[in-house]
């Protein structure tokens, strides 16, 4: 998806929509904002529903407003195996913005990426593999000529292999540019890619920041936000403690039977409605 900055939202400019759909993490928000005020780019990490996904939305939202062009893409595990799945997300938009720029057999094989022909010609260690590669940097390099780029990607560990290749190639290289990119990545997760392997393939000046556990008072404040007011102290304390920080399975355990948001008013159960009993006739002796 790309975004020119003159068509965005003002509204999403506000640093203070951050603050609104963020619980906790500033620490890790001034952090990211110290390394993308400098350029290069950021990669949070850490386990499945920590949200990793909601810290990048926010930020993302923030830097989009500095940013000429916004390219993303959001990989999932069903799609993994499609080639040049997150190439053509980032750069398909904008291929007649940077198509004048590429010489004929870098535009042609970029092309043939976007499009899903001429998969097995482009091999990596042949002629169109090194043409492809040089094309997707000469178009980062041409939409930077532009103005600042901000490519923000999700779900790193289920990019395709070749667009995880060919973003390698051209973040190695763009260094003091105007790109910046913010990334995020699921660990502890089996056959996952750890974070030194994907940090290799952003740009160099870039910093990895793990997405840390909420505190209980937190975790108190997010089920409140989404509804469970009327959870006692007790329970909320046994959320906190079983979701070991966790606000994906915190929010599970709030969801849980017996333990319904609270909406504003209660909603009587449609049905019949219950007939009260007479009272026990008089025993007369």
């Amino acid at each position: 998806m790309t975004v020119p900055h003159d068509l965005q939202d003002p509204a999403d400019h506000r640093s203070g929509l951050t603050n609104e759909q963020v619980i906790g993490q500033e620490e890790l928000l001034a952090a990211a904002r110290r390394r993308l005020d400098r350029g290069g780019g950021v990669l949070l990490h850490g386990p499945a529903g920590i949200g990793k996904s909601t810290v990048l939305r926010a930020l993302a939202a923030e830097y989009a407003g500095k940013s000429r062009t916004v390219l993303r893409c959001s990989a999932t595990e069903s799609e993994s195996h499609l080639p040049f799945l997150a190439i053509a997300d980032l750069l398909g938009p904008v291929l007649d913005r940077v198509a004048g720029s590429l010489p004929t057999a870098q535009h042609t094989a970029l092309e043939a990426a976007l499009t899903g022909h001429g998969e097995t010609v482009l091999q990596p260690d042949g002629h169109h593999g090194l043409a492809l590669r040089l094309a997707v940097l000469a178009a980062f390099r041409a939409l930077a000529s532009e103005g600042p780029v901000l490519v923000v990607a999700d779900d790193l560990q289920w990019l395709d292999r070749a667009s995880t290749e060919l973003l390698g190639f051209a973040a190695r290289r763009i260094n003091g540019s105007r790109v910046r990119m913010l990334c995020a990545l699921r660990t502890e997760s089996p056959d996952g890619l750890d974070v030194g392997t994907c940090l290799r393939g952003l740009p160099h000046d870039s910093e990895a920041l793990r997405v840390a556990p909420l505190e209980r008072a937190q975790i108190s404040a997010l089920l409140t936000r989404r509804g469970h007011r009327s959870l006692p102290r007790s329970t909320v304390r046994a959320i906190g403690a079983a979701s070991d920080g966790n606000p994906m399975f915190a929010l599970e355990l709030g969801r849980a039977p017996g333990h319904r948001p609270y909406t504003g008013r209660q909603h009587r159960r449609p049905g019949r409605r219950r007939r009260r009993r007479p009272p026990p006739a008089a025993v007369v002796s």
